[in-house]
């Protein structure tokens, strides 16, 4: 039976058309939707309490806006997110590896290994507002791996303890001049072990369980260097700032929960001093609203060798290649880092600013040279007395920078914990961490 063809071919090529039409209208729709010009960039902090507001950095450039995406503190679902979609080349046009101390980035030296990034060298060439003598270089250069630079850094912080003088004379702790040595912090801790008398009391109370993290990046021996893939982990030196730790600081550390804090919050006597992750951030302009009130002060962490002061970058961006807008997300960066457009006396600058003038403003605000009018009303700012002065003019004259890996800090803390619980021995710690080490760096 002879089968006519021409109805079915009437019927696809009608249905076809029916088709094709819908999906070019939706093409059009989603065109219209991912052809807006913008740069995209993630937060973890939700914009109402944000330190500050992106959108000033650039406003428009050619027409371009900023898009910025907030997780509401949800850091899991940001962390698991970005890596996804870097992955298969999709995300943000602009990375920002921390906001308001949460780390968004869970590896820096990955991301910036992984060729996600592009070398922001060529822009600096070509920008003429660009002075190197207007940024404290030796934190700029945390931005550089092999020869490219894949960052700028914004902030950085050096490790600090807080605490009264009040509560260090009561304790008979002497801290002259901010000078502490490593021996003197061991020193210490003996004596508080053996003349505290509330086994519940601390001489330090570790903020967010990162006093090992800063022992260790605050060492003058460099125990990793990313840059040259070497480790010192499995050494003489790492050994004993190990044993030390367990055997004298550990003793004497509250751990951070929420019982101590709440603990804490009850009795303010229960520790003497405070590890500050934040370093140089909630100290320069002292935002923090119960060590105002308490007058308290920022001494130096001692140094493992007592070596020099060390920088550790906190905020740095970056630009991805699959950014459309790279020349507007070069300049919304410098902004960033610039902080052109803030008023200081306004704005919370969590962190010592790598751009120079923008330091400079913020010590004369934290002098109380420049009143603090905090946006958000909820802040308390006093001027800085001699000896916290003596530290602040430090921050310019870092040594080195340290970059600080949330994978590698993984790696120390689970190890180190095997350590203090007696699975391990010190040397064992030291060896299966070098190893650990060694192996993230070279895979």
């Amino acid at each position: 039976m002879k089968f006519n063809h021409k109805p079915l071919l009437i019927f696809i090529i009608l249905i076809s058309f029916i088709f094709n039409s819908s999906c070019n209208e939706t093409k059009l729709v989603k065109k219209s939707e991912v052809g807006k010009k913008e740069l995209t960039i993630y937060y973890c902090f939700e914009k109402k309490v944000s330190d500050f507001n992106h959108d000033y950095a650039l406003g428009s450039y050619d027409g371009i806006k900023i898009n910025p995406v907030y997780f509401d503190q949800d850091l899991e679902k940001l962390q698991n997110q970005l890596n996804v979609e870097l992955m298969v080349g999709e995300g943000p046009d602009v990375i920002c590896t921390e906001d308001y101390s949460f780390d968004i980035i869970k590896s820096v030296y990955k991301l910036a290994t992984s060729n996600i990034l592009i070398d922001l060298n060529p822009y600096i060439k070509v920008d003429k507002t660009y002075k190197p003598s207007d940024y404290n270089n030796v934190i700029m250069n945390s931005g550089i791996y092999n020869g490219k630079r894949f960052f700028l850094p914004r902030l950085y912080n050096i490790p600090l303890l807080t605490s009264t003088k009040k509560k260090l004379e009561a304790n008979n702790i002497n801290i002259s001049g901010n000078s502490w040595s490593w021996e003197d912090m061991i020193s210490t801790c003996k004596n508080f072990i053996n003349s505290r008398k509330d086994k519940h009391q601390a001489l330090i109370f570790d903020k967010r369980n990162e006093l090992i993290i800063n022992l260790i990046s605050n060492s003058k021996t460099k125990f990793i260097d990313y840059s040259s893939k070497v480790t010192k982990f499995n050494t003489q030196n790492f050994i004993s700032l190990l044993k030390d730790y367990k055997n004298y600081i550990y003793q004497v550390t509250l751990k951070d929960t929420e019982s101590n804090e709440n603990a804490l919050l009850a009795d303010d006597n229960l520790v003497v001093m405070r590890n500050n992750p934040e370093g140089m951030g909630d100290s320069l302009t002292y935002l923090d609203t119960t060590r105002a009130q308490n007058n308290d002060e920022a001494y130096l962490l001692p140094s493992y060798g007592n070596g020099g002061i060390y920088g550790v970058p906190r905020e740095m961006y970056g630009i991805t290649s699959k950014c459309k807008y790279k020349q507007a997300a070069y300049d919304f960066i410098q902004n960033n880092v610039k902080s052109t457009n803030i008023d200081i006396t306004k704005v919370w600058i969590n962190g010592a600013a790598v751009y120079k003038p923008l330091s400079d403003r913020s010590m004369e605000v934290a002098e109380g040279k420049k009143p603090f009018i905090p946006q958000a009303g909820i802040y308390i700012n006093r001027i800085l007395n001699s000896d916290e002065k003596n530290i602040f003019d430090k921050i310019s004259n870092v040594s080195e920078f340290r970059l600080n890996d949330n994978t590698v800090n993984d790696m120390i803390t689970s190890t180190v914990d095997k350590y203090i619980k007696g699975s391990i021995t010190a040397e064992q710690a030291a060896s299966e961490l070098d190893r650990k080490v060694k192996l993230f760096l070279n895979e």
